[in-house]
């Protein structure tokens, strides 16, 4: 599963803050176990020292070194400590052991010998290292815990702090893929590596500006170059074929030829209002007015009938009234006429095509739908790209893939949106999103069904 950049260095920060801990809390123990072995040493001869300077002392007061043994024996023998003083002849004169020295193997022993040959040995018993270093571990991981606890929420703040740059290009990014014109992310963070990766975005962002605006220039340029020879042989088309003695096989040809003619005119206006509404979509739009969807509504309904005689009884249209937009009746128009002509052009006659006009809160909604065999969910994302038409869509019917991009753009020119998703009829069903006159502009916003 990934993670975010954020998690990956504060997950990294806390494994070193980990590893130093760790190193410094073992050093720690190491040192202090060598400090503590010293001052067992040292303590353990210190010990054996005074027990000969005591010895010799009392030898010469009671003058019995067996009496002497004993008594030096019996004072000032540390816990843990077992003292065994024996003659110049090996007997044993005196031997005590201290509470809690107990009877395994000693741990550190030092001999002395007195100015007699006695020999004094003191042994240290327990393990007075090994209890110091589990209270200087515990102390340490007392410590540790809520140090590493505070490090953990100090490094995601000092993380989150220093990609803040980054999520602001993110955030400018995102808003310059739902522009029309590519601006650049326009991100200073004095952070070397970071300026340098915005800076670099920036002129690629800056290509990529030039590049859309030649290929616009480009297309709009053909397109009306194109325009009048297709008009002149689309007129010339007719006026051949309405001459006398043509024969039922020439004319059969003549047919097919002004057919295709149709379609690249078609092609060619689909280009151009396809600019027209992407010019639109750059600011607010030139020369809107007070629309009524009800007249946008009748007049592409008009035009589908026109060209769909035979669709008359199928197309079904209901709109509220008093649903007023600011908008160009022509674009509107338009990008409405090719949704039902896409709606008509996939159905079958006596299948049912809905066109619905309906408040929705602040702004108003229109919706086609049909009951045809709908749209492939593989292609449901790719609908609104210029030029894409779906397996089914190619192998049924003839076009361009232009119509729903134009749609799409006709209703963000527009301040609004449009959507696909499937129908309750069992087709596609597409919804436009308008803000409401006078209203403000919507992106993206999701449209519930009309209640009828």
């Amino acid at each position: 599963m990934p993670r975010s950049l954020i998690a990956r260095l504060t997950l990294l920060q806390q494994a070193m803050a980990v590893i130093v801990v760790l190193s410094f809390a073992a050093l720690a123990l190491a040192g202090t176990g060598i400090e503590i072995r010293r001052e067992e040493e040292r303590s353990v001869d210190a010990v054996a020292r005074r027990l000969v300077a005591d010895l010799e002392d009392e030898t010469r007061e009671l003058g019995s070194e067996r009496a002497a043994a004993r008594a030096a024996a019996s004072e000032g023998v540390e816990p843990g400590m077992r003292v065994t003083i024996t003659a110049a002849s090996g007997a044993l004169l005196a031997g005590t052991v201290a509470a809690g020295a107990g009877a395994a193997k000693p741990r550190l022993v030092s001999r002395r010998r007195t100015a007699t040959g006695a020999v004094v040995e003191v042994a240290l018993m327990r393990p007075w290292r090994e209890a110091e270093l589990a209270t200087l571990a515990r102390a340490l991981g007392l410590v540790a815990a809520p140090l590493l606890l505070v490090s953990f929420f100090v490094s995601r703040w000092l993380v989150r702090r220093q990609l803040l740059p980054l999520a602001q290009m993110t955030a400018r990014a995102t808003q310059i893929a739902g522009e029309p014109q590519v601006g650049p992310l326009g991100v200073h963070s004095q952070v070397v590596e970071l300026d340098q990766l915005g800076e670099a975005f920036d002129r690629l962002l800056s290509r990529l500006d030039e590049r859309l605006r030649a290929e616009r220039r480009f297309t709009a340029d053909v397109s009306h170059e194109l325009r009048t020879p297709l008009t002149v042989l689309s007129g010339e088309l007719e006026l051949l074929r309405s001459a006398p003695g043509i024969a039922p096989g020439q004319q059969d040809g003549l047919h097919r030829i002004a057919q295709q003619v149709t379609v690249m005119s078609e092609l060619v206006e689909a280009m151009l209002l396809l600019r027209t509404a992407h010019e639109e979509d750059a600011g607010a739009p030139a020369g809107t007015e007070a629309v009524d969807l009800a007249d946008v509504v009748s007049a592409a309904v008009a035009d589908v009938l026109a060209r769909h005689p035979d669709r008359r009884e199928d197309l079904v249209a209901e709109c509220a009234l008093d649903l007023v937009v600011a908008g160009i009746p022509v674009l509107l128009i338009a990008g409405l006429r090719n949704l039902l002509d896409n709606a008509c052009k996939f159905t079958t006659p006596g299948v049912r095509v809905e066109v619905t006009a309906f408040a929705a809160g602040d702004d108003v909604c229109l919706v086609v739908e049909d009951a045809g065999p709908g749209i492939a969910p593989e292609d449901l994302a790719r609908v609104f790209d210029p030029f894409f038409r779906g397996a089914q869509a190619r192998a049924s019917r003839p076009g361009v893939g232009l119509g729903l991009p134009i749609l799409r753009r006709v209703a963000r020119a527009h301040g609004g949106d449009a959507t696909v998703a499937s129908s309750a009829l069992g087709g596609a069903r597409f919804a436009i999103l308008l803000p409401r006159y006078g209203g403000r502009p919507i992106r993206s916003r999701s449209v519930q069904p009309a209640h009828r």
